[in-house]
């Protein structure tokens, strides 16, 4: 049984909570006379994106015991750094657990609750051990129902096809699996969440059932929508002239290798890619 990948991207976290932080992007707080009253968050979430994660759950622990109006918000906050702050024992995810359900429960429609009940899903796959996959699926299932066009609720989407296409669960069949989510294509409409899903269904069209050509579309889909980081879009780039010359696509892997050139001229793998291109160049046209 193969176990699904986990994600890839190390700032998940901050990139999960900081939009989520509704002190800073929501409603704002009512002004107290000489001070601004959402400072408290504001330091706590800056030593997150410092990844001081210790000092920010103390931080927030204690804004939640204050009470007021920034509870929710240093409660959301207090989940969050507990399942990085050490030690990371079952109990504090139990704790982080029930605090991320207190914030959903209060208002599941708002991006703060959206964020946590998307939490909720990835401590049953990601902090559990065993990973609790069951679970997961249920309270993705239930998030992507509730919000089908927020981001998250895409994102909640394809973790619960990821978690199906590497399980069997009630189909074991990878090919019936593969066809089955990769219909779902056309539910994802947030640019990031698109790339997210090309990578995803590329690496499955490669990895459980063989076929370049869909590995090709969805390589060269993301691709095009341009991944922000440099390291990403140059492998991209190689495994779209990869699967292009699998399927005999000449033209399309001649237009990848010749734009990672122009992008990544500083590469390891410039001398081997110059060498690609003077090899399709020399080949007869079929």
């Amino acid at each position: 049984m193969k176990t699904p990948p986990h994600p890839r991207k190390p700032t998940l976290i901050l990139w999960l909570l900081l939009p989520a932080a509704t002190c800073l992007f929501g409603d704002p707080v009512p002004p107290v006379a000489g001070e601004d009253p959402r400072q408290p968050l504001i330091e706590a979430w800056d030593q997150v994106t410092r990844m001081d994660f210790l000092a920010a759950s103390r931080r927030f622990r204690d804004l939640r015991e204050e009470g007021g109006p920034l509870t929710r918000d240093a409660t959301y906050g207090l989940a969050a750094t507990l399942l990085n702050a050490p030690p990371r024992t079952p109990e504090q995810i139990d704790r982080a657990e029930a605090l991320f359900r207190e914030v959903m429960e209060a208002n599941p429609n708002d991006e703060t609750g959206i964020a946590a009940w998307f939490f909720l899903g990835r401590i049953a796959y990601r902090h559990r051990s065993p990973p609790d996959y069951a679970t997961a699926v249920e309270v993705f299932d239930r998030l992507h129902e509730a919000h089908p066009g927020h981001r998250l609720g895409q994102f909640a989407l394809i973790k619960r096809m990821i978690i199906r296409l590497y399980l069997s669960f009630d189909e074991p069949d990878p090919v019936k699996r593969f066809q089955m989510w990769d219909a779902v294509e056309s539910q994802i409409t947030d640019e990031t969440m698109v790339r997210a899903l090309c990578w995803t269904m590329g690496d499955a069209a490669t990895n459980l059932v063989g076929e370049p050509e869909r590995a090709l579309h969805y390589y060269a889909r993301g691709e095009s929508l341009r991944y922000s980081r440099h390291d990403i879009r140059a492998m991209m780039l190689l495994r779209v002239q990869h699967f292009a010359r699998e399927v005999g696509d000449t033209r399309k892997a001649l237009e990848a290798l010749r734009r990672f050139q122009r992008e990544f001229p500083r590469s390891v793998h410039a001398r081997l890619v110059e060498e690609m291109i003077a090899d399709l160049e020399t080949e007869p046209a079929p």
